[in-house]
Parts: structure tokens; sequence; C-alpha cells
């Protein structure tokens, strides 16, 4: 059979099909010998009618792809199953020739050559390909050998993480480069797609400064163990084990892992390990009496926290570590108690999977604490330089808990700047109007907190700020008693950013609404200004309410999601108003055609539009709108709208010469 150079995209199995229907009547006729032949012929046959052309065409198709590790298998392959065909050695000639590698190509080509007949039609292009290949072998130009050695570092730094190992097998000059580039092995992502790079451990390792292993082959794993214990990761500062490599620690590597922590000690400041099921874990203890000068702590385990505490007290406290996520379950005061007593230098702590009596030990054993994250699934901020317990964030619907909770409030209501609650008031039903009423949070500055049916927690909170005069971002989400949230407020210095979520028409407060935004637009001029609002799925929102908004000119940043008591009139009105504002999302807003679009482009500052599943909104109100606002430079398409690709293009042109254009779409357009 005759193959081509390139992809023929047809098999052709007839001569198997011939010589193996001639099986079935060798066989009836006990002619075994006969039948032997047939089935020979028949293999044969589709060895090199089907598999070695469907090897060929992957090859061709990987190599098209990049992928040229695996394409130069494929073309291998077909070397060694048909060494007499031209074929395969001209597809792996071709796959050296697309990687730059003229010298193996030459080598393929000879190889073919001495073993391909002069009669196969691909013979003349083997002869051909290998004097072309030696051609180029000639004008080559080795970059990497001929530049200064910084500015090839330069170049080398820049190369993708795939490549570098195609680079490696370029030659001995851009592999000694490399591996003396440290810059190019300072940050390393290790998947199970990387593994040819542990061949080159020793060389890279000692560069490495940021190393996440996400690998599941047990073999490797070891390999990246015992060069941690051999002491190769001189500069190594940060580690992370995804709960894929952490299934690879057996009873045969935790004490070679725990021997690589004591090997890492003095250069490893943050360490994050996820584990899964796997019964054989690191536990805490390993971790700070190996590392004693580790910062940051991430752990978290799918077991119970008593498992992976380890043994406590060490033979000294811990007086590094100051920033910590922990997950785990049944997290409880009496098993953590021994681990934070270690700590004492901790300022941020995380813990996920508590009971309620963790809050007092964390009181008592952390002196030091800045931020806390209770059960908390939300994303908490770093470190600043502040003193005393900043920022708590607690998310929990268990019986009990909230009470515990409020009491930890109060008593660091004096540092507290920021507090984010999303908890049930099961348990405070019973404890009457003047529970808590010594709690005054003076000090706040943002608070977010999601309402519940009884109305408790959202009492207690405003009532604790009635003398604070520095809170300047108010979130709530489902408030059940409007007025009773808005009202205080009007006592209050004016809020910087306030945002109203799911709020039903059965909490009321359009009329208090009403009022405070007349009170902000009243006196603009005087405290802090009123620049951000965020009013998301609230029925208590209507045209006259967004009228006493745009009064307010003080506004920057304003979205506007599902608001149902809001006409197209109202959008009018309100768009025409507006002055000063930068930044606007429209989400989920029926309210909102092409009209409302070509209104708003003459707010004269308008820098940022979002636009998400818009219904009625087409192409022509957004290209009217982008062609008339001046300042735009960032549009945001996301969800269903019906904008054309043409449309998209056109707005795109529209920004080419404005700074910072950015042009997102998402989603079903």
């Amino acid at each position: 059979m005759t193959h081509a150079p390139f992809p023929i995209y047809n098999v052709d199995a007839k001569p198997a099909v011939i010589a193996f229907s001639n099986v079935g009547p060798a066989i009836d006729g006990h002619n075994y010998d006969r039948a032997i032949d047939f089935c020979s012929v028949a293999i044969q046959e589709i060895q090199r009618s089907l598999l070695v052309t469907a090897l060929d065409h992957r090859a061709f198709a990987l190599g098209m792809k990049g992928q040229f590790d695996a394409a130069v298998q494929d073309a291998m392959k077909v070397t060694t199953l048909e060494p007499t065909l031209a074929t395969g050695y001209y597809r792996l000639s071709s796959l050296y020739i697309m990687q730059g590698k003229q010298i193996r190509a030459i080598e393929a080509y000879e190889h073919g050559l001495r073993c391909v007949s002069q009669s196969d039609p691909v013979y003349p292009l083997l002869l051909y390909g290998k004097q072309e290949a030696a051609r180029q072998n000639l004008k080559r130009v080795d970059f990497v050998a001929n530049l200064p050695s910084e500015l090839a570092n330069s170049i080398l730094t820049e190369i993708p993480k795939p490549s570098i190992a195609a680079c490696l097998s370029v030659s001995r000059i851009w592999r000694d480069r490399l591996l003396k580039c440290r810059r190019a092995w300072c940050s390393m992502t290790i998947t199970d797609k990387d593994l040819q790079f542990a061949g080159f451990l020793s060389h890279f390792a000692i560069h490495v400064e940021d190393l996440t292993l996400n690998i599941t082959s047990q073999q490797v794993w070891y390999r990246y163990v015992r060069s941690m214990r051999q002491g190769s990761f001189k500069r190594l500062n940060s580690l992370h084990l995804t709960k894929g490599t952490t299934t690879c620690i057996d009873s045969g590597t935790i004490i070679p892992m725990k021997a690589a922590l004591y090997h890492m000690g003095t250069t490893l400041t943050r360490l994050t390990l996820h584990f899964g099921t796997t019964l054989i874990k690191v536990t805490l203890s390993d971790v700070l009496s190996g590392l004693k000068n580790l910062k940051t702590l991430v752990y978290s385990t799918t077991t119970v926290f008593a498992d992976i505490v380890g043994t406590f007290p060490l033979s000294a406290p811990h007086h590094a570590l100051m920033d910590m996520d922990l997950k785990a379950e049944s997290i409880a005061g009496e098993d953590i108690t021994p681990f934070l007593q270690e700590c004492p230098e901790l300022c941020r702590l995380v813990l996920n999977g508590c009971n309620g009596n963790v809050l007092d030990v964390v009181d008592t054993s952390c002196p030091k604490l800045q931020i806390l994250g209770y059960n908390s699934g939300s994303k908490i901020p770093g470190l600043d330089p502040s003193t005393g317990l900043w920022k708590f964030q607690a998310t929990s619907l268990r019986h009990g808990e909230p009470l515990a909770i409020l009491s930890f409030i109060r008593r660091n209501m004096n540092t507290l700047r920021s507090v984010y609650l999303k908890v049930s008031s099961r348990g405070l039903e019973d404890l009457g109007n003047n529970a808590f009423h010594d709690l005054t949070l003076q000090n706040l500055e943002r608070l977010t907190f999601w309402g519940e049916h009884t109305g408790i927690i959202q009492s207690l909170l405003i009532r604790s700020l009635s003398s604070c005069t520095t809170l300047s971002h108010l979130t709530v989400v489902k408030s059940h008693n409007l007025p009773s949230l808005i009202e205080p407020l009007l006592a209050l210095p004016r809020l910087v950013y306030l945002n109203l979520s799911h709020i039903t028409a059965a909490a009321g407060g359009g009329g208090c609404l009403l009022r405070l935004f007349n009170a902000y637009a009243t006196d603009s001029t005087s405290g802090q200004p009123f620049e951000s609002i965020r009013l998301r799925y609230c029925d208590a929102v209507t045209d006259e309410v967004l009228d006493a908004l745009s009064n307010i000119t003080t506004l920057k940043e304003i979205t506007l999601e599902y608001l149902q008591n809001v006409s197209s009139r109202g959008i009018d009105a309100f768009f025409q108003k507006l002055g000063n504002t930068t930044d606007i999302d429209l989400i989920r807003m029926g309210s909102i055609t092409d009209r409302q679009l070509f209104v708003l482009s003459n707010v004269k500052g308008l820098e940022r539009i979002r636009l998400e599943s818009l219904s009625n909104v087409s192409d022509h109100g957004v290209l009217a709108m982008v062609e008339k606002a001046p300042l735009l430079h960032s549009l945001i398409l996301i969800g269903r709208l019906s904008i054309s690709p043409q449309a998209i293009a056109r707005v795109k042109w529209l920004l080419k010469d404005r700074p910072n254009k950015i042009v997102t779409r998402l989603g079903n357009l």
C-alpha cells in the first residue's frame, strides 16, 4: 500500500476483508494451513491498511496542534510496524523540522533511505527532504548560543512553561543556558502533563521559589519529595500541594515528607496543603515543628480536626506564623486550644468547620488577632498594619451559634472596623429587647449582614451603630423591615457605599428611601461623599425613588438589577439627571431599551458600562451609546443580549483609540 506524505483522509479495508473472507471456507474444508495463511495476510493488511494509516493521520494532527511528543511517538510506531515503508520516516522527519530540529530530521531521513526500497513512491521525498534539511541546518542561527547571557536569559524567561521542556531538548547549549536561568524556574506549577521536568530536578530545583504540585503519579511525587529532603530546593519559600498530590502520600513517603519539611524549614514561609480522604496526613504539629519560619499556612481536609492536629505542646512556641486558613470537620474548642496556644503571633485566622465554643478559645489564645473568619465561605482579605481584631466574618445557621458570635463581637467591639454576618436568629428568640444593650460598634467602617424573618440580628446591629460616626460601607441582603434599617441611617453621617439586595415588597421602605436620598441630595458638600449604590431585586425602588437618587451629584458608581417597579419612563428621567457618574451596571432590567441607552450616552463622565441580560436592547442602541459617549472606554456585555458579532466588531473599532478599552462578550448573546 502507498502512503502519501500528507493525510489521505481514507483507508482501504478491502484487502483485509477479502483475505479474511477465505478463512471460513478453508476451516470448513479442514485446510488449516491455508486458513493460517489467509489470517496472516488479513493481519498484515489490517496493520498496514488501517493501523499504520490511522497512526500517520494522528501524528499529523498532533503535530499541527503542537503536541510534538505524542506525534513523534505515533510516527515512531509507524516505522516499527512497517520499517520498509517511507511513510513513518517522512512523518517523523517532518515533525522534527516543525520543531527546528534539523539534525534529528536528517537522521530520520537517513534511516528511512537505508530501509526503504527506491521503488517506494515516497522515496524521492525522503531524498529531497534530507538535502533540504541539510541546507537549512547550514543556515541555522542559534540566537541562544550567540546572544549575551543576560539578553538570552531575558528571552528564555518569557518562554511559556509547556515549551520549556521542548527547549531543553533542542541542544546541549540550550539546555545548559535554560537550566542556569534562575528567572525561568522561579515559579513552577507541575501537573501530570509536565512529568518530563522530573528528569531535570537536580538542575532547576535550586532556582525555584514558588512551587505548586498538582500530580497523581506516585513515582514523580517521590522524586520531588526526595529532592526536597536532600535540600535541593534551597530558595523555596512557597509550596502548594493539591488534593490530587496529597493522595500520593503513603506509608513509604510520609517520613521522607516530614524530613523534607525540616530541610526547607529556613526558607519556606508559605505552605498550602489540601487533603482529601487519604488516611495518612502531615499533621499540624509536623508542620510547625519542621517549618520554624512559616508565616502563612493554608490547610484543608475532609476529616475531623482531631485527626490532623498532631501532638502538642511543641518544644517552643511558633513565633513566625501570622496568617492561617484552616478547614476541617468538627473543629472543637478543646481540640484547637493546644494548637492556637503554640501560635501567639497569629494576626489573621480563617476557620471553617467550627463548633460554637471555638470563639471563646480564639478570644483567649490569640491576643494579636486582627482578622477572623468563622465558618465563612466568602473570601477574607489579607493583613494590613493594624492593632487589635479589626475584621470579623462569620456564617452560621446552627442553633446556639449566633449567641456565641454576637458575644464574640461584643468582646471585640472597640477594635472592629469590618463585620460580615450571615447567621440565623435561632437561639436568640428568648433574649428579650434589652439583649446586648451594651453592644456599641463605634469604630465600624464596613458592615455586611443577611436579614432573617425575626429581624433580631438587624435590630441588634443597627442599634449598635447609634453612636457610630465612621460607618462608610453598608450591605444588607434580605431585610424584612426596610424602614427600621433606613430610618436610623438618617441620624448617622452620610454613607459612601450602600448595597440593598433581595428586599421584597413586604419589607416596605419606599418612603424611607425617598427621605434618605433626599437628605443625601440636600447637603452633598459636607462630610464624606455618597459615591456608590447597588440596588438589586428591591421592590421598594420605584420611579420616584430613582428620581430622588438622581439628585445626588456625588454618585460615581450605580448598579441596577431586576427592579420590577421601575418603568422605562422612570429610567429615562433618572439617566437624564445624572451628571458625574462614571460606572453603571444594568442587569436584568426589562424596562431598559435602546432609547434608554441613547439617553445614558448623554452622561458626560461615563467611562464604564456593564450590560447583562437586557432582552430589549439591540445593536442600534449599543452602537448609538458608544458613538455618543466620548469618555467611554470599557464596555462589558454578559448574558442574553441581542447583539450581533458585526456590532461587537464596530464597537471595538469605535473604542480602538480610547485608553484602556475593554470589550467583553460572555454568555449567550
